[in-house]
C-alpha cells in the first residue's frame, strides 16, 4: 500500500489479514491506522490488498507462512524529529516455527468409529472434529506442552484426556474409545402437530382404513404456512408435558421464508397424506398421539425453508427431537426433504436406519412417500448453553422442480433424564462344591460371611452322602 506520510512521535496499529486460497498461495489485506492516546484508533486508516500471493515475484512464500504467521511488532512508536517517518514500516515475518501432528482415532465399544468428536489442545494448541472414519489431526508448535481432550454430548472417553510435555516430533496413533453414556428415562416429553385442522377431526378414514385428523390430550398445534380456513396459527407458544399437561416453559416458534403452504387435505386425492405403517419408526413415535395427516409444502421457488426454534430450555440439561412428514404418494420419489440442527452445543444424530446422513447435523430423506419407511429425523444428547436451539426444514438440492418438498408434519421434543446408573455394589459367592461338615467348609464360609455377601450360587453338589443337608451345610449357610 502507498503511505501519503505518517506522523512523527504517533502510534499506528497495523493489520494483515491472511485469506488462504491454496496451500501455497493467500490474498493479503493489510491496513495502517492512527491511534489516539486511548489507543483508539482516528481517521481513515490506510489500506492495500495482495489478491494472491503467488503473483509475486519470486514466487509465493513458504506454505509455514500460513500455519505460523508472525507480525513484530504488533505496534510500533516512531519519535523522528522530521514531521514525516518515511521509513515508519512493520516488518512482517514469514513464520518459520516447527510444527508437528498430534493424531488419532476415536471408535466406541464396537471398534465403530464415532464421528463429530470436538478434539481439543489447550494452551493454543487447536482443535479438531473426527471425521466418518473417526480420524482426528491437531498441529502443535514445536516444544507445546498441554492436555489433548475429547468431547462429544452423550459420551464419555478412555482416557478422558491426554497430557504431552515439550513435543518434539509428530505424536500418532493417540486413540481413545467413546462410551454413549444411556440416558435415563424422559422427565418430560411434549408433541406437537403442525397440520392438525379441528373441523376435520377423525371425519374420514384414510386408505389404511385409520381415522384422520386424530390427537391426543396434551399436544400443540403450533404451525405456520398459507391455508383456507380455519387457517394456520398460532405460529408460537408453550410446550405441555404429554403425561401432566404441564407447562414445560420451553417454547416453539415457526418462521418461514419463500411461502410454504399449510395443507391438511383429506379429499378422494389425500393431497395432505396421512400416518406411515405401523411398525415403522414414524408410527412408534407419533403414532396415537399426533397425526400425521396434512403437510406443510414447498414455497413458490427454490430456497424456501421453515425454522424451529426453541427456547427456554434448561443449560444443565441434554433433549431429544424428533420429527417426520409423510406425503405418501408412491409416485413422488424426488421429494427429498432436508431437516438440520444449529445453535446447539452438542447433538447425536440418532435418525431412522435409512436416512441419508449428510453430517451429525444435518440428514434428509424422500418426504414425498415415506409411507412404508417412517422414516423419522431425530437427535439426541442435545445441549445449549444459552438456552435455544433451531432445526430447520427446506428441500433437497436433488427435489423435483429445484424445490418440491416437505417441512413438519409433526415433532417431538422431550428433556432427558440424567444418565443411567445402577443402584449399590452386589458382593455375592460362587461355591462349587459345600463339602462335608468339614474344618474346610467351615473356613470357606468364614470368607464369605467376611466379604458381606449377599447371597450364595451353587454350581455343584449341595451335600454329600446321607446326612442331613442342614447338618452339611445349613449350619454354615443358612443366612443366605
Amino acid at each position: 500500500m502507498s503511505l501519503p506520510g505518517t506522523k512523527a512521535s504517533t502510534w499506528y496499529r497495523f493489520r494483515n489479514e491472511i485469506t488462504k486460497l491454496t496451500d501455497t498461495s493467500a490474498r493479503l489485506d493489510v491496513s495502517l491506522v492512527e491511534l489516539d492516546a486511548q489507543g483508539l484508533e482516528v481517521g481513515v486508516p490506510y489500506t492495500g490488498t495482495v489478491a494472491d500471493t503467488s503473483t509475486w515475484p519470486g514466487g509465493a512464500p513458504d506454505t509455514k507462512y500460513f500455519t505460523a504467521p508472525t507480525m513484530y511488532p504488533a505496534y510500533k512508536n516512531y519519535t523522528t524529529s522530521a514531521g514525516n517517518a518515511e521509513n515508519a514500516c512493520f516488518e512482517v515475518i514469514a513464520g518459520t516455527l516447527t510444527t508437528y501432528i498430534i493424531s488419532g482415532n476415536i471408535v466406541d465399544l464396537d471398534g465403530l468409529a464415532v464421528e463429530s468428536v470436538e478434539v481439543s489442545a489447550n494452551n493454543s494448541g487447536g482443535s479438531d472434529t473426527t471425521d466418518s472414519n473417526g480420524d482426528y489431526a491437531l498441529i502443535v508448535n514445536e516444544n507445546w506442552s498441554g492436555t489433548v481432550t475429547p468431547a462429544k454430548g452423550g459420551y464419555t472417553f478412555d482416557p478422558a484426556s491426554t497430557s504431552y510435555t515439550t513435543v518434539i516430533a509428530d505424536q500418532t496413533g493417540q486413540n481413545c474409545v467413546a462410551s454413549e453414556v444411556a440416558a435415563g428415562p424422559a422427565e418430560w416429553t411434549a408433541y406437537n402437530d403442525c397440520v392438525y385442522d379441528v373441523t376435520l377431526d377423525q371425519s374420514v378414514t384414510n386408505p389404511i382404513g385409520q381415522s384422520v385428523h386424530y390427537i391426543a390430550d396434551n399436544v400443540t398445534t403450533y404451525n405456520i404456512g398459507s391455508g383456507s380456513n380455519p387457517g394456520p396459527g398460532p405460529s408460537s407458544g408453550e410446550l405441555v408435558d404429554f403425561a401432566t399437561g404441564s407447562s414445560t416453559g420451553v417454547t416453539a416458534t415457526l418462521t418461514q421464508s419463500g411461502g410454504v403452504q399449510w395443507q391438511p387435505d383429506v379429499s378422494s386425492n389425500w393431497f395432505g397424506g396421512y400416518d406411515t405403517a405401523l411398525g415403522t419408526d414414524a408410527r412408534n413415535t407419533f403414532g396415537g398421539i399426533a397425526d400425521m395427516t396434512g403437510v406443510t409444502y414447498y414455497g413458490g421457488s427454490a430456497g424456501w425453508y421453515v425454522d424451529l426454534t426453541f427456547a427456554g430450555l434448561d443449560a444443565n440439561k441434554a433433549y431429544t427431537f424428533a420429527t417426520s412428514a409423510a406425503r405418501c404418494n408412491p409416485a413422488y420419489t424426488d421429494r427429498g426433504s432436508v431437516f438440520t440442527i444449529s445453535g446447539a452445543d452438542t447433538y447425536t444424530n440418532a435418525s431412522t436406519t435409512g436416512v441419508t446422513v449428510t453430517s451429525e447435523a444435518e440428514v434428509w430423506f424422500n418426504a414425498g412417500d415415506n409411507y412404508n419407511e417412517g422414516y423419522v429425523a431425530r437427535w439426541t444428547g442435545i445441549t445449549a448453553s444459552d438456552g435455544t436451539f433451531t432445526v430447520r426444514a427446506t428441500h433437497h438440492s436433488s427435489a423435483n422442480d429445484g424445490r418440491k418438498a416437505y417441512s413438519f408434519d409433526v415433532f417431538m421434543l422431550a428433556q432427558q433424564g440424567g444418565p443411567v446408573t445402577g443402584g449399590p455394589p452386589v458382593t455375592f459367592a460362587v461355591i462349587g462344591d459345600y463339602g462335608d461338615n468339614s474344618s474346610d467348609e467351615a473356613a470357606v464360609a468364614t470368607m464369605v460371611d467376611g466379604w458381606g455377601a449377599d447371597f450364595v450360587v451353587t454350581t455343584g453338589d449341595n451335600s454329600y452322602g446321607s446326612t442331613p443337608i442342614d447338618d452339611n451345610i445349613g449350619k454354615y449357610y443358612s443366612s443366605f
